[in-house]
């Protein structure tokens, strides 16, 4: 896993929300931060600088990154290739015309696709 960041969000790999309050410590594990509980308590924990809950074992603990999903709206015209995306619905709505077939709402995450 690569270096804990400060401008990243993370989640447990057991689906734990976190949040990370520091990333520098002193000592093995400097990223201390918090896991939430389904209870609404909070759990303080710290990590290794790669997110490593026990820096020699696998555990349910350890930092995953979470991919944050980006979403965005595209009208559709009949026998027209041309796709432009809007950031709302309700901007699609704007520069719709009265050709229009569908408008499709879609997600992604950043770099997806792009693996070759």
């Amino acid at each position: 896993m690569n270096e804990i960041t400060m401008d990243k969000k993370y989640k447990t790999r057991s689906g734990k929300d976190v949040r990370i309050l520091c990333v520098y410590a002193p000592g093995y594990y400097p990223v201390v931060g918090y896991q939430l509980k389904e209870n609404g308590y909070i759990n303080p924990t710290s990590w290794t600088s790669d997110g490593r809950y026990d820096k020699y074992n696998k555990s349910n603990s350890d930092l995953i990154e979470v991919e944050e999903k980006k979403t965005f709206w595209m009208n559709i015209y009949p026998d027209d290739p041309v796709v432009v995306m809007h950031n709302s619905r309700k901007e699609a709505d704007i520069r719709a015309t009265s050709s229009r077939i569908a408008c499709i709402k879609r997600e992604y995450t950043e770099g997806e696709g792009l693996e070759w």
